[in-house]
């Protein structure tokens, strides 16, 4: 694991606070999540934290699979 790195293990933090702490260390945050596309501006308008995402693919909305929706953010990144 990289210096300064948030073990995925540590359970005293909630997610909302390792997301934090991987922005305040300047890393991208990228969403991919398999909401449907009737509920996902709810969830934009319900959970504030949706917002702090440099981008988010959402399955549903996009009509694609999840393994697809990956290798689109990766590229769209240019992660690979």
């Amino acid at each position: 694991m990289a210096p300064g790195l948030i073990c995925s293990r540590d359970t005293s933090l909630p997610p909302w606070e390792i997301l934090r702490k991987l922005i305040n260390k300047n890393y991208s945050v990228l969403a991919l999540t398999n909401w449907s596309n009737e509920t996902f501006p709810q969830a934009l308008e319900l959970y504030d934290l949706l917002h702090w995402f440099e981008g988010i693919l959402a399955s549903g909305k996009e009509k694609m699979k999840n393994r697809i929706l990956l290798s689109l953010i990766l590229w769209l990144k240019g992660i690979i």
